[in-house]
């Protein structure tokens, strides 16, 4: 949908005509009038014929037309104001997302920070929404979040969040060029889809997905899982955290977004991991500030109410369909 190059920019010579008029000396003056006739009364292209001069009167006027456009005598185009993506760069990118997942959480909070268009394209797990023919046809692994960019789809959270930083250029800290620095966010990402990634979620569904469909998971997993809490935890401050600001350095990365969201997952349970932790308390504060509480509310809305949807019985009971694979969850829980 917005993704162009640059040759579109490539503009042949045009064949100047004067419609019946005498011939004059063409001025630079005269030039920036007629292209300036083109920026500001919309000519759908510029090539061969397709200029003509004005005339004397509209020569004359073409200035003070160009000053009314642009609010400023003398400019021909307006000054740049915030640098924003353009539109022929973000055309047809789709997001497929359910916010009560974690990494979909950090691709949506990335994309809207970044001021990335996109069309989200809800994707309900627990409705089996994942499991259509036509998501099927989108992602054969039948998974989100998922990437469509034309003709390019993508999966795992962590691939899209580096192609979207890539592609649209955003502000380095979030995927460093420095060699090292950008190592530090590979290295966390590495040990976050092996020590957090499927550990943090269990209270979720301990607490309220495996009830949905009569299953109970022992205590002994409850506390076991709990003990792997703790100890990725004690990691995170001690080898990834320590004296810096961020999970990765001194600037927010990757790896903050992707950890933040995980840690919210319990914490929206009634499981506070901030607690008698204030250096994690104090790098939450850090990051959630950077990102904007009005962001972040509009995103974690669906998850951080979902325990008072489940003791007031308004989750709604995952279809027939859905139960292969929440069982197959629960029984991964160790």
């Amino acid at each position: 949908m917005w993704g162009s190059t640059d040759d579109n920019f490539a503009v042949k010579t045009p064949q100047l005509r004067t419609e019946g008029r005498p011939h004059r000396k063409v001025t630079v003056t005269v030039l920036i009038a007629i292209l300036g006739k083109a920026c500001f009364q919309g000519w759908p292209s510029i090539g061969p014929g397709a200029l003509a001069f004005p005339s004397q009167g509209e020569a004359r006027d073409l200035p003070r037309s160009l000053a009314q456009a642009t609010g400023k005598a003398g400019s021909c185009c307006p000054e740049p104001a915030v640098r924003r993506v353009p539109a022929a760069a973000t055309m047809g990118l789709e997001l497929y997302l359910d916010m009560l997942s974690q990494p979909c959480r950090a691709v949506s909070i990335f994309a809207k920070k970044n001021g990335i268009p996109f069309k989200l394209c809800t994707t309900e797990v627990f409705k089996g929404q994942h499991l259509s023919k036509e998501f099927f046809q989108i992602n054969s692994l039948r998974r989100v979040p998922t990437l469509k960019d034309g003709d390019f789809i993508l999966a795992e959270s962590s691939a899209i969040l580096i192609y979207l930083s890539s592609k649209y250029q955003t502000a380095d800290h979030w995927y460093p060029s420095d060699l090292r620095a950008r190592a530090r966010v590979h290295e966390y990402l590495g040990w976050h889809a092996d020590c957090i990634r499927g550990t943090f979620g269990v209270p979720l569904w301990t607490q309220v997905m495996a009830p949905l469909i009569g299953v109970h998971v022992p205590e002994e997993k409850v506390q076991r899982n709990k003990t792997f809490m703790d100890l990725a935890l004690q990691q995170l401050e001690e080898k990834f955290l320590g004296d810096q600001a961020f999970v990765a350095g001194q600037q927010v990365s990757l790896a903050d977004l992707m950890a933040l969201e995980e840690l919210l997952q319990p914490v929206a349970v009634g499981c506070d991991l901030f607690e008698g932790r204030p250096r994690l308390a104090a790098w939450r504060e850090r990051v959630e500030a950077f990102l904007g509480s009005d962001l972040l509310q509009e995103t974690r809305g669906p998850i951080l109410n979902i325990l008072e949807q489940a003791v007031n019985k308004k989750v709604p009971t995952p279809p027939p369909e859905v139960h292969p694979c929440m069982l197959l969850r629960i029984s991964r829980i160790p």
